[in-house]
């Protein structure tokens, strides 16, 4: 699911909590227990609990092995640029 907030477009993917499963297409996929613990982003005075840099790499290359495709090179830039925060 999809929505814009000003000039950011804003990718939600549900989660349940216990065990980490997505909905719809990828239930079927299991999740390490720390793909959860709480990490807060800030937008414009708005905390959004969203995953933190560390778990954003640990999704990547699940969601590319489960769909049986290469990562794309958005993805790729993606885990670039993750590589370079902390956590």
């Amino acid at each position: 699911m999809f929505f814009r907030r000003g000039d950011l477009l804003v990718d939600l993917v549900p989660v349940t909590p216990d065990p980490p499963r997505m909905l719809g297409e990828l239930s079927r996929m299991v999740w390490p227990g720390q793909f959860l613990d709480k990490w807060w982003a800030e937008l414009e005075g708005m905390r959004i609990r969203t995953l933190s840099p560390a778990m954003h790499r640990i999704m990547k290359d699940p969601v590319s092995a489960y769909q049986g495709v290469e990562l794309r090179e958005k993805d790729r830039l993606d885990l670039a640029a993750l590589a370079t925060l902390d956590t």
